[in-house]
């Protein structure tokens, strides 16, 4: 049983003598010192534990972003390209993107234009956008920095202002065989800065990263970003013997060739739009094509002609 004395003071420490002290009496006693010391202890907890989350969040990617969301605002920068020669025949395809440094300024891998002297940029919203030069070409980087002739165009990627992480996150936005808009996750699962030390049969002889996204004929030149909407690397090859080893050009060697094509230090620009083709514009391919046909045609009748003579 509660004295009356416990009963005034069943808030506050008991000041019952204790031979007059019932079990509920010393559960009020104790209940009211945890009260009592509860906001101590919580400011207490709260001097350590903030600094904790103050650095946590300070070493996150407090900017990182949900991939669906990402992958939408990163899409219209994408292009696919088809590649074509003097007559109009498809020669290769690939991906490239807008940079966010120049108006109308598209990156690709050298290979996937190379030779080429037609190509056009489809985008995401179902325009298809002449390419009028090739401003620069890099075949040691395996990069090209082409020029669209009008717009409107979409804003471009920005580079990353930091070099990739290994076991960093990242997406890759391509048209991996034909299949346009693919977006495909993974992580950097390596750094190679020294080229020496990659296998013997590797052709790229400069550094590249490592990545587990699966890419495709028609990745190239792909943007790999990661969970800011930074463009980190290039996708250049895959190596088929293995699983998942997947390679891109830095963002860094990016930089360099677009600050060389500024300054004039690479060589000069390749009008395109050369050849049958080139000359008479979308309808050149067939018409090119066409006349090739002809031209064959003819001829396998001139010589045959010129044998029965």
């Amino acid at each position: 049983m509660l004295t009356q004395q416990c009963f005034q003071h069943k808030h506050h420490p008991c000041s019952c003598p204790p031979a007059q002290r019932s079990k509920q009496c010393y559960d009020n006693d104790m209940m009211s010192t945890l009260i009592h010391a509860a906001p101590g202890a919580i400011r207490g907890v709260a001097r350590w534990l903030v600094p904790v989350l103050a650095l946590t969040i300070a070493g996150s990617p407090a900017v990182a972003q949900d991939l669906a969301d990402l992958t939408a605002r990163a899409e219209p920068s994408v292009v696919a390209l088809k590649v074509f020669d003097s007559f109009g025949n498809p020669k290769g395809e690939g991906t490239g993107f807008f940079l966010s440094e120049g108006n109308g300024l598209l990156v690709t891998n050298h290979h996937v234009i190379e030779g080429g002297r037609r190509i056009v940029a489809e985008l995401a919203d179902g325009r298809s956008l002449e390419i009028s030069q090739v401003l620069t070409e890099d075949k040691a980087e395996d990069l090209a920095l082409i020029q669209v002739g009008e717009g409107p165009f979409p804003t471009g990627l920005p580079l990353a202002g930091s070099p990739a992480r290994k076991g960093e996150d990242i997406f890759v936005l391509g048209n991996p065989l034909g299949f346009a808009s693919t977006v495909s996750p993974g992580i950097i699962s390596g750094i190679h800065d020294q080229p020496d030390k990659m296998p013997d049969d590797w052709p790229h002889k400069r550094p590249v990263i490592q990545i587990t996204a699966p890419i495709s004929p028609g990745s190239s030149g792909s943007p790999v970003m990661n969970l800011r909407g930074e463009v980190l690397g290039v996708a250049v090859s895959m190596h088929t013997a293995g699983q998942n080893l997947n390679f891109a050009v830095p963002a860094d060697a990016v930089k360099s060739l677009v600050l060389r094509a500024r300054s004039g230090e690479t060589r000069p620009a390749r009008q395109l739009g050369g050849g049958i083709a080139g000359q008479l514009g979308g309808r050149g391919a067939l018409i090119a094509r066409n006349l090739g046909i002809s031209l064959l045609f003819f001829g396998g009748l001139f010589f045959a002609f010129r044998r029965l003579r």
